[in-house]
């Protein structure tokens, strides 16, 4: 066998490999959390769980918010302890694989008579809509925005956090 030949044959197992594999647990939204960052924890243990400091905007104890390192999602506090989750940009999907940029049709097709539609307070009928699954999770309640008809932004939080618009303001 050739060189070249045995680069390609792994490369080509390579990449089937990587392929196969599942999406990291940090790429993953849950009920409890996204990866080691769990709904309920104070701020130093979600650092901890990141690795990394967080610079909450609006320090204020009732309610705070934070970017997640790598700019895909952020957290909101209140009086320290994380109460949602944010994902604004693609890179994050949900444990049934929820996305943002996926259609409304493929998001009501995924949860099916969970996935109850409103109309979006901002948004403009008939094409922007608030999507809300209640997970069999305690208190939480997830909510995807959609802006004609495609995911822009989902979020996980606690029954209080979750419904909240505008974040913190």
């Amino acid at each position: 066998m050739s060189w070249a030949l045995a680069m390609r044959l792994i490369a080509t197992f390579l990449a089937s490999v990587l392929i196969a594999l599942p999406a990291s647990a940090q790429e993953t939204l849950t009920a409890e959390g996204l990866g080691p960052v769990k709904i309920g924890m104070n701020r130093k243990q979600v650092e901890k769980a990141l690795g990394a400091k967080l610079k909450l905007q609006m320090e204020d104890p009732s309610c705070a918010t934070a970017d997640a390192p790598g700019g895909k999602a952020w957290f909101m506090f209140f009086n320290y302890r994380l109460v949602r989750i944010d994902v604004e940009k693609p890179g994050i999907a949900t444990i049934e694989g929820a996305h943002v940029g996926m259609t409304e049709r493929a998001l009501k097709k995924l949860y099916g008579k969970q996935a109850k539609v409103s109309t979006h307070p901002y948004g403009a009928e008939p094409n922007d809509h608030y999507v809300e699954v209640r997970p069999p999770t305690r208190d939480r309640l997830l909510i995807f925005e959609t802006k004609e008809r495609r995911v822009e932004s989902f979020r996980i939080g606690t029954k209080d956090a979750a419904p909240l618009i505008e974040g913190c303001s």
